[in-house]
C-alpha cells in the first residue's frame, strides 16, 4: 500500500500566501489596466479572505481593506480600494464578522 502523504497545514499556508499575493498583485494591476469602459478605485475579491500579512502590508503602502468573514467561505469577500490614497497616508482596515 502506498505511504499516505497529506502536506502539513503549515506548508499549506505558506503555499496558500505566496499564491494570494500573486492573485492579489494581477487583480489590482488588472483593474488598473483599465480592461473595462472604466477604471475603478477599488477592487472586490468575492470568496476571498486575504491573508493577515497581505492586509499589513497592503495598509501600509496607503490601501484601505475591508475584509468580511462570513459563516462559509463563500459568504465572504475582500475589497482593497486606493480611492482615499495621498502621500504619506497609512491605509485602513475595516473587519466584518458574521453577515456579509
Amino acid at each position: 500500500m502506498e505511504e499516505l502523504k497529506i502536506i502539513s497545514a503549515t506548508e499549506m499556508r505558506k503555499e496558500s500566501l505566496e499564491n494570494q499575493i500573486k492573485v492579489v498583485n494581477k487583480i489590482i494591476d488588472d483593474a488598473v489596466e483599465g480592461d473595462t469602459q472604466y477604471v475603478q478605485p477599488a477592487v472586490l475579491l468575492k470568496s476571498m479572505v486575504i491573508f493577515p500579512e497581505i492586509r499589513e502590508e497592503l495598509i501600509k503602502n496607503g490601501y484601505d481593506v475591508k475584509v468580511c468573514e462570513g459563516k462559509h467561505t463563500e459568504d465572504s469577500w475582500s475589497e482593497i480600494s486606493w480611492m482615499n490614497a495621498k502621500e504619506g497616508r497609512k491605509g485602513e482596515l475595516t473587519e466584518i464578522k458574521g453577515e456579509c
